[in-house]
C-alpha cells in the first residue's frame, strides 16, 4: 500500500505540469493531496473488483441454485457498504441527511411494494423451497425500506422510478398470472366420473 501511494505521488508530480499546477519543486501539499486521492480511488476500485470477484468466485466454486446465489450477494453488499465504503446501511436506500421512517405516507406506498414479495412468499411457503422462502422474507423487508425511501422522494425524483414501476409492476404481475395459468393447464385434471 505504501508503494502504491509513493507511485501515485510520483505520477502526480510528473503530471502536475500538464494539469497546469506547476510548483517550484514539482511537489507541494496540493499535488500530494491529489496523489493521495488518486491512490485512494485506485484502492476503492481494487476493493470493488475484489468484491465482485469474490461473488463470482463463490458462484463458480459452489454452483448454487439461482436463488441461493442471489442470497449470497446480500451479505457481500452489506459488508462492502460497512467495511469498504464505510457508510451506514441506510445510505443504500437514501442519500445522507434524509430520514428513514415508517409513517402514513410510507404506509401508502407499502402495498405497492409488498405485492411481489407477498406472492413469492406465499408460493415459497407452499413449495417448501428454503432459499426461495428466505429470499421472499428478505424481499418483504426490502419492500418496507423501499416504501420508506419513496416517502422522502420529491416529485421530480419520483418521475423516473414512477415510470419504471408503472411499466414493470404490470409486466411482473402479468408474468405471474401467465405462469400460474400455464402451470394449471399443464397439470392433469380429474373428471368427476373417474371418482
Amino acid at each position: 500500500m505504501i508503494r502504491s501511494l509513493e507511485r501515485a505521488r510520483h505520477l502526480a508530480r510528473r503530471a502536475a505540469p500538464w494539469a497546469g499546477r506547476r510548483s517550484e519543486e514539482g511537489t507541494g501539499p496540493q499535488v500530494e493531496r491529489q496523489a493521495e486521492r488518486r491512490a485512494a480511488r485506485v484502492l476503492r476500485y481494487l476493493a470493488v473488483a475484489a468484491s465482485v470477484g469474490l461473488y463470482i468466485g463463490f458462484g463458480f466454486a459452489f454452483r448454487p441454485d439461482p436463488n441461493t446465489y442471489v442470497l449470497l450477494g446480500i451479505p457481500i453488499t452489506l459488508l462492502f457498504q460497512v467495511l469498504v465504503a464505510r457508510r451506514p446501511l441506510r445510505e443504500l436506500w437514501l442519500e445522507p441527511g434524509r430520514p428513514l421512517r415508517l409513517d402514513r405516507v410510507a404506509a401508502r406506498w407499502l402495498p405497492l411494494f409488498l405485492v411481489g414479495p407477498a406472492l413469492v412468499l406465499w408460493r415459497a411457503a407452499q413449495s417448501g423451497r428454503t432459499p426461495v422462502l428466505v429470499y421472499a422474507v428478505l424481499a418483504v423487508g426490502g419492500a418496507f425500506c423501499a416504501a420508506m425511501t419513496f416517502r422522502v422522494l420529491r416529485a421530480r425524483e419520483l418521475r423516473e422510478p414512477g415510470l419504471l414501476l408503472a411499466l414493470t409492476v404490470p409486466i411482473g404481475l402479468l408474468r405471474l398470472v401467465l405462469q400460474q395459468t400455464v402451470a394449471g393447464a399443464g397439470s392433469p385434471r380429474r373428471s368427476s366420473s373417474s371418482r
